[in-house]
């Protein structure tokens, strides 16, 4: 009996033996496998986390770049075109890389994707701070050319008007009509004239009468024009004294005048007399007749005026 029983035990230790391998084997499998996926883990924690870390940075890059971009002025269109057309490819970029950080399981296909997208847009900004620098250069020339060509631009508008006003006085000058040489008369309160003379007695001055012909002048239009007439006594001062309302425009400035004398020219060579009477009297004394046409002094005649002997 005892002989027959020794086997069976054997056998049934030898089972009991082997099952105890197997589960150690299993075990230590088992535990190979949390290992390696514990290494696998925290290898792409890793690698997860340095993409982060390397995502802020080129966050901030870009931060920098496109506050670069808002203190230019591009005020071309196709520059404006081509800086925005490159920043919503950054932002496309961006977009996907945010996504697949925010994924909580990644396989090793997406942390590679992941990579390749960090690298993309790393090329990008990199591309997008050669673009800044040369339009920025780009447009800093045009500028330039643009300021040289406003200054041309206002040096030949300048030039423009200086002709116009050199062309205008041209015309204006043309349009002056000059006066032969003046007969200068005196008429007494009885009505008799007498003329070329040295001087004139103040009783023989009650009215001054000045004649002379228009030269020849085939710029001014023909029609309504105006002498003015300055008579100057002694003192400097302008005959009649008034209050300033007798006063024409010459060289940009308002001057008294004695009398206005209005006529048609017709350009025949035609003959002007004007009368004018001081009824305040003349006072002895050089006196000097001044006519203006157009605001320009185009004759000066002297008067000599005695006191009366008796």
């Amino acid at each position: 009996m005892s002989t027959e029983q020794t086997p069976q035990k054997s056998s049934k230790k030898g089972i009991f033996i082997l099952f105890i391998i197997l589960l150690l084997i299993l075990n230590a499998l088992q535990l190979w496998v949390n290992i390696s996926h514990k290494k696998d883990i925290e290898q792409k924690t890793e690698i997860i986390d340095n993409a982060k870390k390397e995502f802020d940075e080129l966050s901030g890059v870009k931060k920098q770049l496109d506050q670069k971009v808002d203190s230019l002025d591009f005020s071309n269109s196709q520059m404006k075109f081509e800086i925005e057309s490159k920043k919503v490819e950054l932002e496309e970029k961006e977009k996907e890389i945010r996504n697949l950080l925010a994924k909580q399981k990644r396989n090793l296909s997406e942390i590679a994707t992941l990579k390749e997208k960090l690298s993309e847009y790393k090329n990008l900004l990199s591309e997008r701070d050669e673009q800044i620098s040369r339009l920025s250069k780009e447009n800093s020339e045009l500028k330039k050319a643009n300021e040289e060509l406003t200054t041309q631009v206002a040096t030949l508008d300048e030039n423009v008007k200086t002709l116009k006003v050199e062309k205008e006085d041209l015309f204006k000058k043309g349009s002056v009509l000059i006066p032969g040489k003046m007969a200068i008369s005196a008429i007494s309160k009885n009505g008799k004239e007498r003329k070329d003379q040295d001087y004139y007695r103040v009783k023989h001055l009650d009215k001054v009468k000045i004649c002379f012909n228009l030269a020849d002048n085939k710029v001014a239009s023909q029609g309504s024009k105006s002498f003015f007439v300055r008579v100057i006594d002694p003192s400097g001062a302008c005959l009649p004294q008034t209050n300033g309302t007798n006063v024409f425009e010459m060289e940009g400035k308002q001057v008294l005048f004695t009398l206005k004398e209005d006529f048609t020219f017709d350009n025949s060579g035609q003959k002007i007399c004007i009368l004018w009477q001081n009824e305040a009297g003349f006072k002895p004394g050089m006196h000097t007749i001044n006519i203006y046409s157009e605001g320009v002094k185009v004759a000066e005649e002297k008067l000599m005026v005695k006191k009366n002997l008796f």
